[in-house]
C-alpha cells in the first residue's frame, strides 16, 4: 500500500509538470495576440478538467501515459482549437478506471468524447448534458451501471452514441427522442427496458 501510495504521488506530479508545461500548438499565429488572455484562460480550464478527471479515475495507468506523452510533445489523444479549448478527447483502451464526476461539465467545447474499453464504473453523470457541442460519444465496453441520463436529450448535435456493452439498466430515457441529428445509436448488451 506504501508502495501504490508513493507510485500515486510520482504519477500526480508527473501529470502536473506535464499540465504546467503544456504547449498548444495553434495554427493560426499572427492573430493571436488580441485572443492571448483568453487563450491563457481556456488553457487553464483545459489544465483544471484534464487534472480533474485524472483524479476521478484513480490515477489510472492510462493518464501517467498522458503525463509522458505530454512531456515528449507527442501527445495525439486530445484535441484542442485555437482557443486552447479541448475538442476532442480519445481514451480508448487507456487503462482507465474508477468513476466518471462531474467535471466532465467543464469540457464545454468537447466535440468528440471516446472512452471505451476501460474499467470505468458508476453512473454516467447528468453533466454530460452540458456538452452541446458533442458529436461523437463513445462510452462503450465499460462497466457503467444506472440509468441514461435524462440530460442527454440536451444534446442536439449528437450524431453518435455508443453505450453498449456496460451495466446500464432502466429505461431509456424519452429525451433521447430529441437527438434529431443522431445516425448511430448503440445500447446493446445492457439490462435496459424500452421507453
Amino acid at each position: 500500500d506504501e508502495k501504490k501510495y508513493e507510485n500515486d504521488l510520482k504519477r500526480i506530479k508527473k501529470l502536473e509538470e506535464a499540465l504546467n508545461n503544456m504547449k498548444i500548438q495553434n495554427k493560426k499565429t499572427e492573430k493571436q495576440n488580441l485572443k492571448n488572455v483568453a487563450n491563457k484562460e481556456n488553457t487553464m480550464n483545459s489544465k483544471n478538467f484534464l487534472f480533474e478527471l485524472y483524479k476521478d479515475l484513480n490515477k489510472s495507468e492510462g493518464f501517467y501515459s498522458m503525463a509522458l506523452k505530454l512531456e515528449t510533445e507527442t501527445f495525439n489523444c486530445i484535441e484542442l482549437d485555437e482557443t486552447n479549448q479541448i475538442v476532442s478527447m480519445y481514451f480508448y483502451s487507456s487503462k482507465l478506471s474508477g468513476q466518471l464526476g462531474s467535471c466532465l461539465g467543464m469540457a464545454k467545447s468537447l466535440r468528440v468524447l471516446n472512452l471505451s474499453s476501460n474499467q470505468i464504473l458508476g453512473s454516467i453523470p447528468s453533466e454530460i448534458g452540458s456538452l452541446i457541442y458533442l458529436e461523437h460519444c463513445n462510452l462503450s465496453y465499460n462497466s457503467f451501471s444506472g440509468s441514461i441520463p435524462t440530460e442527454v436529450g440536451n444534446l442536439k448535435g449528437l450524431k453518435m452514441l455508443f453505450l453498449d456493452n456496460n451495466k446500464i439498466s432502466d429505461s431509456i430515457p424519452k429525451e433521447v427522442g430529441n437527438l434529431i441529428n443522431l445516425k448511430t445509436l448503440s445500447l446493446n448488451h445492457n439490462q435496459l427496458e424500452g421507453f
